[in-house]
């Protein structure tokens, strides 16, 4: 609420510019379309947002029946407008119009300030925008050189004012026109639409490519504001010279032959010099050894088709990657690849894995032997694996043999342990695995295993140490030195005593 005399000066001046303004936006509304944004009742402080308007009921005069109200867009002030607030109107820029009304259904409204709580009432109107929309579209996205022409209809929709001469325009980046035109000028009444059509001429290239056609609608609205609007197609033109490879293989099982067929089509319009070529995937091979590279002439719209077999090594699910056909035309090289199918090949595939650790002991140690194995086909397996323990070993503990039923991605092991009785390279022989299923198997079994054993080392025995005696006269022929010593050592004792006993 205003108080004191600067708040009051600050009022009529507001006042003052507003009538100064008001005018000049009054004499232009009459030729604005404008639609409204609603009603609502506001007090000091309410604010009543419309799209990214915003009108804020900042303060009173309560004394000279004024309202000070702030416009903002997005948060930023436009404008302070003080009106009257038993009725009055304010446009913005012809953006904007705000209508102060007084009503019969609430009496105070025709004096709102003279009363403790004043309030207005307030409508808020948006100039009209124009509701036009544009669709383009041609008849198909693709145009092979044989087609009549490229078929382009722009529908224009009016969802709002009538507009008179608008100006239609097509460019058709390079396409000739062969039927219609590239403007046009169109009125569209309220609530109407209208349709377009052109056609083009598809051009001839030794290359594919894409063209996007855009079309530009202009006018001036009932507003007198000029607009525009545009929108576009993509479509793709291709070349006077264009192949379709078409490559199919078959699934199989494990044991038998999987065909491969590639289809080769001219969709073009002039005949080709072609080389077709293919590759055996990996975990395949060529039955035959097939030669995989064709060399063959088309005329546009014919066929021919190549076919070769190829042998799984082991189930499962392979790509096999696309066959390449090649052409020169006019000094240009160009390729086509086709398709990539996956080829499924079932079965089981049983792999066999036999481990000794360690690799290297001496007589009497032990070894831990390891048997494992897998499926790693699509189909179950039963599977009996018999192990031997070679010659110079003792069995001591754990099994030999393993048997289970292995579905896909399953695994089984057993373990044993021997003692090796003999030195030497001794060669672990590979297991003896039969399969018994339903569907194919394939098995694949590890290399022998060599366990190296070697003999305990002899004690080393450390010499003693030897002591040099004195020469001794020998008693007699081959006396050893011992007894020597031995009889002297008797003969000094008896004379001792019988020194003693003299």
């Amino acid at each position: 609420m205003l108080r004191g005399r600067p708040v009051i000066k600050l009022a009529l001046i507001l006042c003052l510019f507003s009538v100064m303004v008001i005018p000049a936006t009054i004499a232009s509304a009459d030729e604005i379309q404008w639609e409204s944004g609603g009603k609502a009742v506001l007090y000091q402080g309410d604010n009543y947002t419309l799209e990214e308007y915003a009108v804020e009921v900042a303060d009173f005069d309560k004394e000279n029946g004024m309202v000070l109200l702030h416009l903002t867009k997005n948060g930023v002030i436009l404008s302070k407008a003080v009106l009257n607030a038993t009725l009055d109107e304010y446009i913005y820029e012809d953006e904007i119009k705000i209508n102060i009304y007084n009503t019969t259904d609430d009496a105070l409204s025709h004096a709102p300030t003279m009363w403790e709580n004043p309030r207005i009432h307030i409508e808020l109107n948006i100039k009209e925008k124009p509701c036009i929309y544009l669709d383009v579209t041609t008849d198909r996205t693709k145009y092979k050189p044989t087609d009549s022409g490229i078929r382009v209809t722009c529908k224009i929709v009016n969802n709002g004012a009538a507009i008179t001469d608008m100006n239609m325009y097509i460019d058709p980046e390079g396409l000739r026109v062969i039927d219609g035109r590239s403007t046009k000028q169109v009125d569209i009444p309220v609530n109407s639409s209208s349709t377009v059509t052109t056609r083009l001429r598809v051009p001839s290239m030794l290359r594919k490519q894409t063209f996007d056609i855009p079309v530009t609608l202009s006018w001036v609205d009932i507003n007198g504001v000029a607009r525009n609007l545009s929108r576009s197609t993509l479509i793709t033109v291709l070349p006077i010279c264009n192949l379709k490879v078409i490559k199919t293989a078959g699934d199989s099982i494990i044991e038998l032959y999987v065909p491969v067929r590639i289809e080769v089509e001219n969709t073009g319009i002039v005949n080709l010099s072609i080389k077709l070529s293919d590759h055996v995937p990996q975990d395949f091979e060529l039955v035959d050894d097939q030669d995989l590279n064709w060399h063959f002439d088309l005329k546009p719209h014919e066929k021919k088709c190549y076919s070769y077999f190829l042998k799984a090594q082991k189930p499962g699910e392979y790509p096999t990657g696309p066959a390449i056909a090649q052409w020169n035309m006019q000094g240009e090289n160009f390729s086509v690849t086709s398709n990539a199918p996956w080829i499924i090949i079932d079965g089981a595939c049983i792999i066999i894995n036999k481990t000794a650790l360690p690799g290297e002991v001496d007589i009497g140690d032990n070894v831990t032997v390891t048997l494992s194995a897998i499926n790693t086909g699509n189909a179950p397996a039963t599977v009996y694996v018999t192990d031997h323990i070679p010659a110079g070993t003792r069995m001591l503990d754990g099994n030999t043999t393993l048997g289970t039923t292995l579905e896909e991605k399953q695994s089984c092991s057993t373990t044993y342990i021997i003692t090796m009785g003999s030195a030497g390279n001794i060669i672990l022989p590979s297991p003896v695995v039969e399969i018994i299923n339903d569907a194919y198997s394939r098995v694949q079994i590890s290399e022998m295993i060599s366990i190296n054993v070697s003999s305990p080392q002899a004690t080393e025995t450390v010499p003693e140490p030897t002591v040099q005696h004195q020469a001794v006269e020998s008693t007699g022929p081959g006396l050893p030195i011992f007894e020597v010593a031995f009889t002297i050592v008797v003969i000094l004792l008896l004379w001792v005593l019988i020194r003693r006993i003299e």
